[in-house]
């Protein structure tokens, strides 16, 4: 996860598993470098302008699906080695430290917290758990500012024509 993005190919590089998975999102980059156009725009332009929008907006929700699945299979990973970290590996280094016994050979929630906190497998699956949904985030912003540069351009195109209903 040192590198979410590829410049070179304007592609997101989403975790998965051991490696990634390039999402393109030049055609969003593209639309949105179009958004200042929005403040001269004519009843001429402004039909280009809103299907260049319209098609970004629907790319982004193709990658935030993409996303949402790619987040649930790390999210389940990450559920897993929790469970064999729980499970099988707290108690041995309970015992191994001699703080096993008691009530419960699974220790306390601390115990079992300060372990999965020191487990590199569960660490590297919550890490992607987190970088997905950053970039679901990342891209939930983008799709609010094509959504409201594509109700501008409507809007502007309604006042200069009195097309209300585009």
């Amino acid at each position: 996860m040192d590198q979410m993005f590829d410049a070179r190919t304007c592609s997101l590089l989403a975790p998965s598993g051991g490696s990634s998975v390039a999402i393109s999102i030049r055609s969003v980059y593209e639309a949105e470098s179009r958004i200042p156009e929005v403040a001269t725009v004519n009843a001429h332009k402004a039909p280009e302008l809103l299907a260049t929008f319209n098609i970004a907006y629907l790319d982004i929700k193709d990658v935030l699906l993409k996303l949402s699945f790619l987040r649930i299979e790390a999210e389940k990973e990450a559920n897993r080695r929790r469970a064999i970290v729980v499970l099988d590996e707290v108690p041995k280094i309970l015992a191994a430290k001699g703080l096993g016994g008691g009530r419960s050979a699974g220790g306390s929630e601390d115990q079992r917290n300060a372990i999965l906190a020191l487990d590199q497998e569960y660490l590297v699956a919550t890490d992607r758990v987190s970088c997905l949904k950053a970039m679901m985030e990342l891209m939930e912003g983008k799709l609010k500012g094509i959504e409201w540069a594509f109700t501008s351009v409507k809007n502007i195109l309604g006042q200069d024509n009195g097309w209300r209903d585009l």
